[in-house]
């Protein structure tokens, strides 16, 4: 029976290689990202469109759901949007990109900017790893058995001290 995997963080289309890379290893892929496609559509042609969405999805191995790193009940409905797929989590990985985050960066230092960098970078994870825990532990209670495996997988950038070092990867740096 394949694992099932939740990856956040590294929403798609940009996470597609480190996707494939799972899919490879004969794995089920829930990732985020834009394409809600399995979120509730009003209306019964977008339900039936849904739908197909989901079986192709399932026939390749890969969901896509929406996941606002801002709002717990958005970790708590993708945890809930995984295991009413694939019926067990077995893995959950957050991918932080510490690149993808630096070019995002606005250079800019007020109260705005820090609450809205603390919810992607920091609230958003934990939020998930809460969810994702207490999922893991309510199983852990019930089968007396090993849950599922919670990885925090960090893709560090260069630093400045790296592109003083080196100066043809100064391009590179943040």
């Amino acid at each position: 029976m394949a694992k099932t995997t939740i990856v956040a963080g590294k929403d798609m289309p940009a996470g597609s290689k480190f996707v494939d890379g799972l899919r490879a290893g004969g794995r089920q892929i829930v990732v985020t990202g834009a394409d809600t496609n399995l979120n509730s559509v009003q209306g019964g042609a977008e339900r039936k469109t849904s739908r197909r969405r989901t079986s192709l999805a399932h026939s390749s191995g890969i969901i896509t759901l929406g996941w606002n790193r801002s709002s717990p009940i958005s970790s708590r409905t993708l945890i809930m949007g995984a295991e009413r797929e694939f019926d067990k989590i077995d893995e959950v990985i957050l991918f932080f990109d510490e690149d993808m985050y630096a070019s995002k960066d606005e250079q800019r230092m007020d109260l705005e900017e820090c609450a809205r960098t603390c919810d992607n970078m920091i609230l958003g994870y934990q939020y998930l790893a809460l969810e994702t825990l207490e999922i893991f532990l309510r199983r852990n209670a019930e089968d007396g058995q090993k849950a599922g495996t919670l990885v925090f997988l960090l893709k560090e950038g260069l630093s400045i001290a790296e592109a003083v070092k080196n100066p043809s990867l100064q391009n590179n740096v943040y």
